[in-house]
């Protein structure tokens, strides 16, 4: 077991440092399917993702070679339970013929909340990112990383896809905090990990942004 679970860390290690030499090791992709970033060199197993998450995806299918699995995190209210109309944030993972992800894939609301360069500037602050191995988190620091100069969306551009949020919480003076609460539809977590189900998403605004 130990052997094992120490293979899952250098892997999750290498596939941090690909990430550091991201033009090396990656190719990104937008289509109608969202912001899709594919592999060249795969390090990860699908069992790798399933140990660290502790959770089960959504839904699994096959086509042709490629495995994919798909997290839907479903937008809930201060109860917890979905609401209605649906709001989904969705990510798709590719699995080449051995197992390995080759690809990884943001649904199109993700371009709606934020730009394709944005997301890969995320990506690409990964590779600095420090792992803690006995919390099983990953957390990444942006400040080396180059400004972008592109234009975020405004405060009805997330309304207009997100719907209004669980909360909104008055920050400083002029600044306003949206808090979106999203829970996975899965089938399975493991024990005492219930609250890897969740995903609580934090928008700031300043007033004045519309």
């Amino acid at each position: 077991m130990f052997s094992l679970t120490g293979c899952v860390w250098l892997r999750l290690l290498e596939f941090r440092s690909q990430l550091g030499e991201f033009d090396d090791y990656f190719v990104t992709k937008i289509n109608g399917e969202g912001f899709t970033l594919n592999f060249r060199e795969p390090v990860l197993f699908s069992d790798d993702l399933i140990y660290l998450s502790k959770l089960e995806p959504s839904e699994k299918s096959k086509l042709q070679d490629t495995e994919y699995w798909l997290y839907d995190f479903k937008k809930v209210n201060a109860n917890g339970r979905p609401v209605s109309p649906e709001v989904d944030i969705v990510f798709r993972l590719g699995f080449d013929s051995e197992k390995m992800m080759n690809s990884w894939t943001f649904s199109p609301i993700f371009l709606a909340m934020a730009p394709p360069q944005f997301l890969e500037m995320s990506l690409r602050g990964l590779g600095s990112s420090k792992i803690f191995r006995s919390k099983r988190q990953v957390k990444a620091t942006f400040d080396t990383l180059p400004k972008l100069k592109v234009g975020l969306p405004l405060k009805q551009d997330i309304i207009q896809n997100l719907g209004d949020p669980v909360e909104i919480i008055e920050e400083n003076v002029g600044q306003q905090r949206y808090i979106y609460h999203f829970m996975l539809d899965t089938d399975y977590v493991e024990k005492g990990y219930e609250d890897r189900r969740f995903m609580e998403m934090r928008l700031d605004f300043a007033n004045d942004s519309g």
